[in-house]
């Protein structure tokens, strides 16, 4: 299910929809394969709430909003759940992971959102992590925006979203992390480095999301 999550984003932007949390699986051996140069989908799922009615105004405008989605991803279904208050919308997809070794492989990607790594060149403390990975927008994301508020002005899809990276280490990998403002496993913490050798989530989510894309500092230890 292909870019499900991207699409939702514009679709329901009209009711002022922000996802509960976006899961994204992170498995090891994705990650090696987007750093030797293959674009990778991984999956993802969430749920939106809605507090809006479901009625035929509704339905008309997330009509035509689909079919500018459709311009962008290739669309295969979402389920609309009716509640007594509001609209749940669930999902589940996939979403690119790419590796960027400079800002013009950006313009190669047509999705509006997409997992990049990126190399981290620091010379300071924190030298001996090479890659940034975060959830982030391209260079098409303005003008996805402009189509989505020409059906309507009040829409205005939110670039920066609730995240929990679902880590899962392949075979023997290990990964050594470094990351802040983060939720691992349900404790808190303001800065984290850590190894990962098992599956863990990181939720990033409120305060400092709000305005900044959640990520994590990392190398792969063998």
């Amino acid at each position: 299910m292909k870019y499900i999550l991207l699409v939702c984003f514009f679709l329901f932007a009209l009711t002022g929809c922000k996802s509960d949390l976006i899961e994204i699986s992170l498995k090891t051996k994705d990650i090696k394969a987007a750093l030797s140069g293959e674009t990778v989908m991984v999956e993802f799922e969430t749920t939106f709430n809605l507090l809006a009615e479901y009625n035929e105004e509704t339905k008309t405008e997330i009509s035509k909003m689909k079919k500018v989605a459709e311009k962008y991803f290739e669309i295969e279904e979402f389920e609309v759940v009716i509640k007594d208050f509001g609209i749940d919308i669930e999902i589940e997809g996939e979403i690119p992971l790419v590796y960027m070794q400079d800002a013009s492989a950006e313009s190669l990607e047509t999705s509006p959102w997409i997992m990049k790594i990126r190399n981290f060149n620091h010379p300071g403390s924190l030298k001996s992590y090479p890659y940034i990975l975060s959830l982030a927008t391209t260079s098409n994301f303005q003008s996805f925006v402009n189509l989505m508020e020409d059906i309507n002005i009040l829409v205005s899809p939110d670039k920066f979203q609730p995240v929990k990276f679902k880590l899962r280490p392949s075979d023997e990998d290990k990964l050594q992390i470094f990351t802040g403002g983060v939720i691992i496993d349900g404790s808190s913490f303001i800065v984290k480095e850590m190894e990962v050798s098992e599956k863990i989530n990181l939720t990033m989510k409120e305060g400092s999301y709000e305005s900044n894309f959640p990520a994590f500092l990392f190398q792969i230890l063998n």
